[in-house]
């Protein structure tokens, strides 16, 4: 999200929450009626549609739970994650957390990255899940972030060219 849409964003948050205080009890004074996937769709309808869209959806994509990675009001991170990318994707992906990537061993050895490289693909980034994964929807089962001729191994090419 570009960080000068952030007021636009907390004007819709606090629009939506002081229409929940006119709840008839006490209890749902802080609840808001629409689902996260809807309030969220409020303003990133496009991004969803196209999610929708793709072959496979990220688990937490799929069941409309936003919150799970993201936070709505604010966050020192990018995207508003509750944490760094890999951190954050290593939290449930677990097995993902020794550093080396799961097909490492078929290509290069144990030295294929996952942290602290430069993003060949974004000069400025560092490296990380979502170099390579959408963190949303893909269409591959391995939620490629973009779709490359030549099946799974494909993707590697957009690096490796050889």
């Amino acid at each position: 999200m570009n960080r000068k849409l952030f007021p636009l964003c907390i004007v819709v948050i606090t629009v939506f929450f002081l229409a929940s205080l006119g709840n008839s009890s006490e209890s749902d004074a802080v609840k808001v009626d629409e689902s996260e996937y809807k309030l969220c769709s409020n303003c990133h309808e496009d991004l969803i549609k196209a999610w929708e869209a793709k072959q496979y959806q990220h688990a937490p994509t799929a069941a409309g739970d936003c919150t799970i990675c993201h936070s709505p009001h604010a966050s020192n991170e990018k995207f508003f994650l509750h944490k760094k990318t890999n951190e954050l994707c290593i939290g449930c992906h677990k097995e993902q957390s020794s550093g080396k990537h799961v097909i490492a061993s078929y290509v290069f050895g144990s030295s294929h990255p996952v942290d602290g490289k430069i993003n060949p693909l974004k000069t400025g980034d560092n490296f990380s899940c979502i170099s390579c994964h959408s963190p949303h929807a893909g269409n591959t089962k391995e939620l490629f972030a973009f779709d490359a001729p030549g099946g799974t191994m494909g993707i590697c090419q957009t690096c490796h060219k050889k």
